[in-house]
């Protein structure tokens, strides 16, 4: 699952996750991938919220980490940015 927000130029995805049962096959890896050709289409920028855990997945995909981390509820967060 998986929404993607235009603001402007910018896209911000929110909501990103897998199953647990189809986790580690690649399938989220091929849903970015598809979701960031789509936007490279006429967005120049991509950003995120995401939990620590999380951080280097999305590093393959060239996201880099903007800010320090933070909490919401108890659990550590990084906003993450890439050009399109």
């Amino acid at each position: 699952m998986a929404s993607v927000f235009r603001q402007g130029e910018d896209a911000q995805l929110r909501k990103f996750a897998t199953l647990a049962a189809y986790q580690d096959q690649g399938i989220g890896s091929k849903i970015l991938t598809k979701i960031i050709a789509d936007l490279q289409q006429d967005m120049q920028k991509l950003w995120l919220g995401t939990r620590t855990t999380a951080v280097t997945f999305y590093q393959r995909f060239g996201l880099v980490c903007l800010s320090p981390q933070f909490y919401k509820q108890y659990i550590a967060y990084y906003k993450m940015t890439c050009p399109l």
